[in-house]
């Protein structure tokens, strides 16, 4: 997700269960005091909050400090009650995050064999949350029975997702690849489907304004057999392209109608 801020916020209790459309899901007290730190009054996107409760059952003393921490105390009313919580704000400078794994760079010597533009009306950044986001998948790819993924990972290089269509089970990985300074890129990896050995989409975004931007889709495919390569070239690349160009159209018109 495109400018994602980092806040960690963590509370214990007793909690209660309850089956909602065949899903166990927490509820009670100690929930609706979780729902109510998330409301805090801490002045910054990057911190870590922990409840009273937390920081008395772990006994981390007031005073902790550490490269990325140095706590203090907290307090917010709600409905009339006291909630109180020890919190530090987080300088990402501080932060060590691993690199990204470089088997998901990718690299062509050949432009795209297909590849079609369009202008959409909104923010570069909030066109590259509706692509990404794989909970917007269902609205705008079509044919496709379920989309599966971990929908508690937010998407970045390597994350993987399936599409399911009628019981086949088509896997995917993100991938990226070089683009123009201030471009953003999504782009996605499959060896599943016959007769390709790999299938490669990528969507480039490119600002145009603040509420404008053109967005690029690029297939690339890899076949190594000439049998492969023939029937890709008779029959496959037409399926390819109206695939892409199905996908720019429901595209737009979902994002313009959301």
């Amino acid at each position: 997700a495109p400018n994602l801020q980092l806040k960690i916020i963590a509370h214990c209790g007793d909690l209660q269960y309850m089956e909602v459309q065949g899903k166990r899901k927490p509820f009670g007290n100690e929930v609706i005091q979780a729902h109510r730190l998330m409301k805090n009054s801490v002045k910054s996107d990057n911190y870590t909050l922990l409840s009273n409760a937390l920081v008395q059952e772990i006994r981390i003393p007031k005073d902790y400090q550490s490269v990325l921490y140095s706590f203090e105390n907290g307090a917010d009313t709600y409905d009339g009650q006291n909630l109180s919580y020890f919190y530090s704000i987080i300088n990402k400078e501080n932060l060590k995050i691993d690199k990204l794994n470089s088997g998901h760079h990718v690299s062509f010597d050949h432009p795209a064999p297909l590849k079609y533009d369009k202008v959409f009306p909104l923010a570069a950044p909030k066109l590259l949350e509706y692509i990404s986001n794989f909970r917007y998948r269902k609205h705008w790819v079509k044919g496709v029975d379920d989309f599966e993924f971990n929908e508690n990972e937010n998407t970045r290089l390597g994350t993987e997702h399936v599409c399911v269509i009628n019981k086949d089970r088509l896997n995917f990985v993100t991938v990226t690849k070089k683009a123009e300074p201030g471009d953003l890129v999504y782009g996605e990896m499959t060896t599943t489907p016959p007769p390709v050995d790999e299938l490669y989409a990528f969507y480039t975004i490119t600002p145009l304004a603040e509420d404008s931007c053109r967005l690029t889709i690029e297939t690339y495919w890899k076949a190594k057999s000439p049998l492969k390569k023939l029937m890709i070239a008779l029959v496959v690349k037409k399926f390819f392209r109206k695939n892409a160009k199905d996908s720019l159209k429901n595209l737009y018109s979902f994002v313009t109608s959301a």
